[in-house]
């Protein structure tokens, strides 16, 4: 009889043990599946940030479009008017920039932005270095398949006159 109750003890130990190796297995799977779920969820936020940004930035750059053409046209029909005010010509330059992010990673470019010393705030008409950086940028990469455009812009004092003059010079790793 008391080996049969150990027997009995025995096989209840076992079980025991089959029993909780269950649960932690099952606990473990519970754990994958919850950090997979997450996972996903993860690289389903990350995605549509992606996307959001894409269009966003897809928008801004047809905004841009148009009022280029729009520019262009106000220019040759001679009614060009610009609306000068004080504003920070970085700041600009990076909203401008901004617009070429999303293409730019894509496309595996870097762009390097280089302006010298702190620019001051500077009485600029913002669309038209908005129009003409996108331009400048938008040649530099249509033409330059993989690799860097770099963006310098600089202050100047023309001796001439004695106007401080803006000058940006864009260069790419393209042909030409």
């Amino acid at each position: 009889e008391r080996r049969a109750r150990e027997e009995s003890e025995r096989k209840a130990r076992e079980e025991a043990e089959k029993q909780a190796r269950e649960a932690a297995e099952r606990q473990k799977i519970e754990q994958a599946r919850r950090e997979a779920e997450e996972k996903a969820r993860r690289e389903a936020e990350e995605k549509a940030r992606e996307y959001g940004e894409y269009i966003e930035t897809v928008g801004r750059r047809l905004t841009a479009l148009v009022n280029n053409i729009l520019g262009f046209s106000r220019i040759e029909s001679g009614r060009k008017t610009y609306r000068f005010k004080k504003a920070d010509l970085a700041a600009v330059i990076e909203q401008t920039l901004k617009t070429f992010d999303v293409r730019l990673r894509q496309s595996g470019f870097l762009i390097r932005r280089e302006m010298k010393d702190p620019m001051p705030l500077i009485r600029i008409d913002s669309d038209a270095i908005t129009q003409a950086v996108s331009n400048l940028v938008d040649n530099a990469v249509k033409y330059t398949e993989k690799g860097e455009v770099s963006l310098h812009v600089m202050l100047a004092c023309d001796s001439a006159d004695d106007k401080l003059v803006l000058l940006f010079e864009v260069q790419d790793t393209g042909p030409g």
